[in-house]
Order: C-alpha cells, then structure tokens, then sequence
C-alpha cells in the first residue's frame, strides 16, 4: 500500500515537472507569440494608417482630376464657341469680299460711263468750236454786207430819182446784215458760255475718273483684306476644330481616369477597413495571449507549489 501511494506519489511528482516544464515552455513561446502579435498590431496599425493616408491623397487625386476635367470641358467648350464665332467671321468675310467684288465691278462700269460721257463732252467742244468758226465766218459776212449795202446806199442817193428804188433794197439788206451780226454775236456768246461749261464739264469728268480710278484701287485693296481675313478665319476654324477634337479626347481620357481613380479609392477604403479589423483581431488575440501567458505563469507556479507539497510527503 505504501509502495503504491509512493509510486502515485512519484508519479504526480513527475507530472507535475512536466507541468512546470511545460508551462515554462508555454509561457516562453506566449511571450514570443505576444511580442511577434504586438508587433503585427503596430504594423497593422501603420499599414492602417498609410491606408488612411493613401485614400486621402487618392481622395485629393480624384478632386484634382475632376477639377481637371472640368476645366477640359471649359477649354472645350470656349473652343467651340470660338469656332462658331470663326465661321461666322468667315461667312461675314465671304460676303464683304463678294459685296467689294461687286462694288468694283460697278465702279469699272462707271468709270466706263465716265469715259465715254469724257469723249462725248470732248466731241460736243470739238463741234462747238466749229460752231464758233462758222459764226465767225457769218459775222465777217454779215459785216461785209453792211459795208457792201451802205456803199449801194451811197450809189444810190448819187443816182438821184433813179436810184431811190435801189437805195430801199439795200437799206433792207444792210437792216438784215445788222439783224444777222447781232444774232451771229449773241450765238457765239451761247457757244462761249457752252464751250465754257464744256471745259467745266470736262474737267469735273477728269476729276471723277480719277477719284474712280482711286475708289477701284481701294475697293481692290479692301477685296484683298476681306481675303486674308477669310484666310485666317480658315486656318482659326481649322486649328480650334482640332483643338475641340483633342479637349473632347482629353475629356474622355480624363473621366477614364476619374473612374480609375475612383475604383482605386473604393480598393483602398476596403482595405483600410480590412486592416483595421486586422489590427481589432491583432489586439484580440494580444489580450488572449496576455490571459494564456497569465494562465501557463499561474500553471507553473501551481505545478512548482504541488511539487513542494509532494515533497515534503514522506512515506
């Protein structure tokens, strides 16, 4: 019997060593496991952290981008209203050059109006001119007669009773030689004053050819303006076209990466809560340690208090 008690004795004893081992051993690898959990919560909470950091920035990267974007669809959206303002400016072009065409095709014809009213007026002067020589040649007639009829009228009253009959005839004539002169000088005073209004006239025709002449050169040189501008509105419509093609391309691309992004910010959300709970659990399981590492130092000192009981048995 006492054998026996002896060997449950030993047997406890021994039990209790492994115990105490075993809790020396447990409590060593709780330690370890606690030391290598508080660090993963540390790390979880950095990564956490960076996590945060990361949505923010991406969050801030997001905000950019739409500002972007929106800024894109202005550039765009002024770009298109300069192009619907360059074809107009183009159209207005086209019509000053087609209404400039026409005005100096009206001012040719005028000026060949002109001309010809220049070589009529030229004609009239020409021809009142001889006008003015055959007068002249009816007043030196007209004089010469008056002579011819007071040298008869002389004759005549010479040839007394006789002559008195011849004596009336060229007072007659001498009256229509008078009447003739006076006609003859009052047409060449008209044919002054017309030839007088000619050279006028002329001169006025002259001034005006010219003036034509200067308004076809302007209206040439304002043709050519109208054409440039018409140009250049070609080439502005050409390259604001192209740049609405490139801003609408931009704004594409630019609402693509607004979706990345927008992804990538939910992605990062999702796993900084995911390392939160990580970091929750982390904690968890370091306070579960702390109790099992408080339960195993607890076991070794029950194991190290059963092995002093033990051994004060003494059978």
């Amino acid at each position: 019997m006492a054998e026996s008690l002896r060997n449950i004795i030993s047997q406890i004893n021994t039990s209790a060593g492994h115990v105490a081992a075993s809790s020396e051993e447990l409590t060593a690898s709780v330690e370890q496991a606690s030391v290598a959990t508080e660090q993963i919560t540390k790390e979880m909470e950095e990564i956490s952290n960076s996590a945060e950091v990361q949505n923010n920035e991406v969050e801030s990267g997001a905000e950019l981008i739409g500002e972007v974007t929106r800024n894109i669809q202005y550039v765009a959206e002024n770009a298109s209203e300069v192009s619907a303002s360059s074809i107009y400016t183009k159209q207005k072009a086209n019509e000053g050059e087609q209404l400039v065409e026409q005005t100096v095709t009206q001012m040719q014809s005028i000026h060949h109006s002109v001309s010809q009213s220049d070589n009529v007026i030229k004609l009239l002067d020409k021809k009142s001119q001889q006008i003015g020589s055959i007068l002249e040649a009816i007043q030196n007639i007209a004089e010469q007669t008056n002579l011819l009829a007071l040298n008869a009228a002389i004759e005549a009253a010479r040839a007394g009773e006789q002559g008195r009959g011849f004596a009336i005839v060229a007072d007659e004539v001498r009256k229509l030689a008078e009447q003739s002169s006076e006609s003859s000088m009052e047409i060449g005073s008209l044919i002054k004053e017309i030839q007088a209004d000619v050279h006028e006239t002329v001169k006025a025709m002259n001034e005006v050819g010219v003036e034509v002449q200067s308004g076809i050169k302007v209206a040439n040189d304002t043709k050519q303006s109208f054409y440039e501008i018409s140009k250049s509105a070609n080439d502005i419509v050409s390259k604001v076209h192209g740049m609405v093609e490139l801003s609408n391309k931009m704004t594409t691309d630019a609402m693509k990466v607004d979706t990345s992004i927008d992804q990538i910010a939910m992605a990062v959300k999702e796993n900084s809560s995911s390392m939160q709970t990580i970091a929750g659990s982390s904690e968890e399981q370091h306070a579960s340690m702390e109790e099992i590492n408080s339960s195993a130092i607890q076991l070794a000192q029950m194991a190290e208090e059963l092995q002093e009981l033990i051994g004060g048995f003494e059978i």
